[in-house]
């Protein structure tokens, strides 16, 4: 008796499988799109503050070479400066040139990788269906919320840009062969040194690209008698990017220097960077992964360096793997003291997932479309998806509001001007050290940036009937407790959380606190943690001496919130 499926089953098999990677694709990223621009946060965070220097500087005339130029920990962050100083100019500090930038930039590396795997085709051993799959696959991993920090703070565009023209570059280079025209290698050469620059100046560690591709032009020449020329031009090249790089550099004395030696910590600090972002899930779990990913990588280096002519997308995917190895050793070097949870930091999870999708696809083209293990590799890699990717990404939806949530507390504190020590870490943990940030804080509201774009924002200490209109009739309820109180002399307040009742009509987004026909305070009802909650900060008031109005953003009015 024959057991075995049937060609039409089969076929149906491989359909199916193909429509739910896509599908798994298109619900990532639309749900990682929609609850990022939903949930992203106006206010500056952490090191995004250090950007308000560079949009005063150029405010003040002081914009020079010097201040694009300078370091920002290790790394140079020019080329992100110039997004920075782009959303001041054309979206007031809001983030909104920012945020959508970083997502329209993973979104082209998630095609780029797609459009490179569809190479392999041209060998015979992946259909376009496997094309379509593996495409999908880069979408799924580039979009997954578990690096939602790489994709909705404005700040970390660096990591996007950086992603990007590293694998732009690769593609470049190892795209040459030794049949390469003398006037296309030039050209070719000329624009990945470009890509070079553009990833060296957006994240310190894209200078490793630019080394590992030297390997390759070195491999690949001679190229119709000029490769020597080549290799000569991309050595000389290296060189320059690295001493103009290290001119003026200095080591942040809270980083451990890469003298201090290697240690077995380095190993397991590496193995976990490089099984992220398992490593967050589960550490033990994404060791385990490190492990398996440079077994991988051994076996896909000595193919490459050994085959006559290598597979585009093995030339491709061996430099990526390379180039993510040597991050996470330098990184575990220049960290390493820092402790081991260092390695699994979000921000390291796009290059992990880049990591892996390269150890999936090329673990597939070498199987190939007809291998008897291809079809249950891409059902398990769907099952994959299912079972872990799909449960992180719903989960973290409820998060990514919760976290909002904390952000737009700390920016309500800064625009009462209450100093609370508890909310304003999830701005700026170094904030108690920082006395610029409140210096900063005031240029944005003087400039009308970031969230002092909007009217409400600028009432603090105006009497209400002066500044909004005031309706006759109340909403139908509304209470209010005060959660706790900061007493910092100068900027006393009190954090506040309550319910407000609208009897069918729509929750007003903002709240104003009114002490003596004064407005004393504001709170905020969007992306509050229940329908209707608000929180917020009086300056100077007690519980029993502020009343509370609802802001209408439709009609300029405000009233009186009744009940509470």
């Amino acid at each position: 008796m024959n057991l075995s499926a049937s060609p039409s089953a089969t076929r149906t098999l491989d359909k199916v499988l193909l429509i739910a990677m896509v599908v798994l694709a298109a619900f990532t990223v639309v749900s990682s799109v929609v609850v990022i621009l939903w949930t992203y946060n106006v206010i500056p965070v952490q090191d995004h503050w250090v950007t308000v220097d560079l949009y005063r500087a150029w405010l003040e005339g002081g914009m020079d070479w010097r201040l694009l130029w300078s370091q920002h920990n290790e790394h140079r962050l020019l080329f992100p400066r110039f997004f920075f100083l782009l959303d001041y100019l054309v979206a007031a500090g809001t983030q909104w040139m920012l945020v959508p930038a970083m997502l329209a930039l993973q979104g082209a590396h998630a095609w780029l990788l797609g459009r490179a795997f569809r190479r392999t085709r041209s060998e015979g051993r992946v259909t376009g269906a496997d094309h379509a799959f593996f495409a999908a696959t880069a979408f799924t991993l580039l979009f997954w919320l578990i690096q939602s920090g790489n994709l909705s703070w404005g700040f970390q565009i660096q990591w996007t840009l950086n992603a990007l023209f590293v694998s732009l570059a690769a593609w470049l280079v190892c795209g040459l062969e030794k049949e390469t025209p003398r006037a296309a290698l030039w050209k070719t050469l000329l624009l990945a040194a470009l890509c070079c620059v553009v990833a060296t100046y957006s994240l310190a560690n894209g200078i490793f690209m630019a080394g590992v591709l030297l390997v390759w032009i070195w491999k690949a020449g001679p190229f119709e008698n000029a490769g020597r020329r080549a290799l000569f031009f991309w050595l000389l090249f290296c060189v320059a990017l690295g001493v103009s790089y290290l001119a003026g550099y200095h080591s942040p004395a809270e980083q451990s220097s890469p003298l201090d030696g290697f240690r077995f910590r380095t190993l397991h600090h590496v193995v976990v960077y490089l099984g992220n972002p398992i490593s967050r899930l589960y550490r033990p779990a994404g060791g385990a992964a490190g492990i398996l990913g440079l077994v991988l990588f051994l076996f896909f280096l000595r193919r490459v360096l050994t085959e006559k002519r290598p597979s585009f997308f093995l030339r491709f995917g061996v430099a990526h793997l390379t180039y993510v190895i040597i991050t996470a050793t330098v990184t575990a070097l220049g960290r390493g003291d820092v402790g081991v949870e260092q390695a699994s930091s979000s921000r390291y999870f796009t290059t992990g997932l880049i990591f892996w999708f390269f150890q999936l696809a090329m673990t597939y083209a070498l199987l190939g479309s007809a291998g008897k293990f291809a079809r249950p590799f891409r059902a398990g890699l769907v099952a994959l998806f299912l079972f872990v990717l799909i449960p992180v990404q719903i989960g973290a939806i409820p998060h990514r509001q919760r976290e909002h949530r904390l952000y737009d507390d700390a920016g309500l504190a800064f625009i009462a001007g209450v100093e609370d020590t508890v909310s304003m870490t999830y701005l700026y943990q170094y904030y108690a050290l920082d006395t610029l940030t409140w210096s900063r804080n005031a240029f944005l509201k003087r400039h009308r940036l970031s969230v002092y774009r909007e009217a409400w924002t600028h009432t603090l200490g105006k009497e209400l009937s002066g500044v909004y209109p005031l309706e006759a009739r109340s909403l139908a309820k509304g209470e209010a407790a005060i959660v706790r109180e900061s007493r910092v002399p100068g900027r006393e307040g009190y954090y506040v959380e309550g319910r407000v009742g609208t009897a069918g009509e729509e929750t007003p987004r903002v709240i104003l606190f009114v002490n003596s026909g004064k407005i004393t305070g504001y709170a905020k009802t969007a992306h509050r943690p229940c329908k209707e909650c608000f929180s917020g900060y009086v300056r100077g008031a007690e519980n029993r001496d502020f009343e509370m109005f609802a802001l209408d953003p439709r009609t300029g009015n405000v009233r009186r919130v009744a009940g509470r």
